[in-house]
């Protein structure tokens, strides 16, 4: 309803999650309301963030935590946490639950996030893999795990999350693939030949999608 939002602040004590009430600019702010903290000493000695993805409702909402865990059931393991948030409005409490968990390789740092709230559906992918975590039913699903891994070339999500755009360069596929995330099929968009392209991208309306195209 706008009365709130989630969000990250990061200074020299460490990282903090919490969230915000929106008020007025000539007022007083308002006291936040911590979520989960994480000290510096753990952000000094490993790569680690939080992601606020969005709300589902005006009392639950969901982040990731991307990197080395600093607690927990993974603690000391380096992935992707999605966590499921409650918001008690009338006593401004909160309760967190873990929901999913996924590892990460230790060079991957190519992550994209894409949150659908009607769907109440997160889109997630690296390079090589493309996941989806329904919300309702705390349920994480891998949808495609063989792409390769080619260095600032990832999967782009559509706006909806209906499909991926990526490419491939291989010897038995070579050109621009779209991914359907319902059917889990793949179809050749623009084939590699006298031409060669690169870097998709989506029009904000999901319509359209663009390429960079050169001569072999």
């Amino acid at each position: 309803d706008g009365s709130h939002f989630l969000a990250v602040r990061n200074d020299g004590l460490g990282s903090y999650l919490a969230i915000f009430p929106v008020g007025p600019v000539d007022q007083e702010p308002f006291q936040d309301i911590p979520v989960e903290s994480v000290g510096r000493e753990w952000l000094l000695s490993s790569w680690y963030s939080y992601w606020p993805l969005g709300w589902t409702s005006d009392t639950e909402f969901l982040y990731a935590k991307v990197g080395w865990q600093p607690a927990g059931a993974h603690k000391g393991e380096r992935g992707v946490a999605l966590v499921v948030g409650r918001f008690d409005r009338d006593s401004t409490t909160i309760s967190v639950e873990e929901a999913a968990f996924f590892e990460l390789p230790y060079s991957d740092s190519a992550l994209r996030t894409l949150f659908v709230p009607e769907r109440k559906q997160v889109y997630l992918n690296n390079n090589t893999t493309i996941w989806r975590f329904d919300v309702a039913q705390r349920q994480l699903t891998v949808l495609k795990s063989d792409l390769p891994d080619y260095i600032y070339r990832r999967p782009i999500t559509s706006p909806n999350g209906d499909y991926y755009v990526y490419e491939l360069n291989e010897q038995d596929k070579s050109g621009i693939f779209i991914f359907d995330t319902t059917t889990l099929e793949e179809k050749l968009l623009i084939p590699n030949g006298d031409t060669m392209s690169f870097y998709p991208a989506w029009s904000y309306d999901g319509k359209y999608i663009a390429a960079y195209t050169v001569p072999r």
